[in-house]
């Protein structure tokens, strides 16, 4: 079968700066693969080259076998790479529902089609009680959940997850894993970048580790917490803060 999404020597640099160095990477369909490392290590900005917010200096993004290289972002979205931000940016004078919307009008002939698509998406993430309600109103886990309906709505077969979980109590957390296994049930392929460690171990089949741009590891979540080098680059590192 062909993989949903596969990089190869995928390299972007900044005014100097090597942000990604080289990336090849594999995402198998249906999987759930984890993206983690450092701040800094080049997992954000692997999105904005998968997605085509940054075209790179070198290598090629290949989409259910496709090269997708150098399209811009809504040709990438349309043909179905879906995606969340870090820092969440929705439109605060519109409603719950009107946001979702937007997303949906990449599908949706029509304002109404595009409600309508808005509605059972939030009724589905658990946000159809706020969909009137102003994005100002709501709270930080419903407004990671808005991240999450906002992207759901371009109907995705691959999903990029970008720090959904961040600034979430361990029951918000809980509650978003479940949330993202009911995501995949649908039969979406999902790349999460988290840096929840107990939410990355219990939800993703494979696990790559970023450090300076570089991949340096990829394992089943087992093996990756006892690797020597993803100690020193990122778990020791976290294991000390929590200290």
């Amino acid at each position: 079968m062909t993989p949903v999404l596969e990089t190869q020597n995928l390299t972007k640099s900044f005014g100097g700066i090597l942000a990604l160095d080289g990336l090849s990477l594999t995402v198998p369909t249906g999987a759930i693969v984890g993206l983690i490392g450092p701040n800094g290590s080049g997992k954000t900005t692997f999105f904005n080259l998968v997605t085509g917010v940054y075209p790179p200096d070198r290598g090629q993004v290949r989409f259910r076998g496709r090269i997708i290289t150098g399209l811009r972002p809504h040709r990438i979205a349309r043909l179905g790479i879906g995606r969340t931000f870090q820092i969440p940016a929705p439109f605060v004078k519109m409603t719950v529902l009107d946001n979702v919307a937007v997303g949906a009008f990449i599908h949706a002939g029509t304002l109404a089609a595009a409600r309508r698509a808005a509605a059972e998406i939030l009724e589905f993430v658990g946000l159809a009680a706020r969909a009137s309600e102003l994005v100002s109103q709501v709270t930080l886990e419903d407004r990671k959940r808005l991240e999450l309906a906002r992207a759901l709505a371009t109907r995705p077969e691959l999903l990029l997850l970008d720090e959904v979980m961040a600034g979430l109590n361990p029951a918000e957390v809980r509650a978003a894993v479940e949330l993202i296994r009911a995501i995949r049930a649908r039969g979406l392929t999902i790349v999460v970048v988290e840096h929840v460690m107990d939410a990355i171990l219990s939800l993703c089949e494979r696990i790559v580790v970023l450090d300076g741009g570089r991949k340096i590891a990829e394992d089943v979540p087992e093996r990756i917490v006892a690797n020597e080098a993803v100690i020193r680059a990122y778990l020791g590192e976290r294991r000390s803060a929590a200290r």
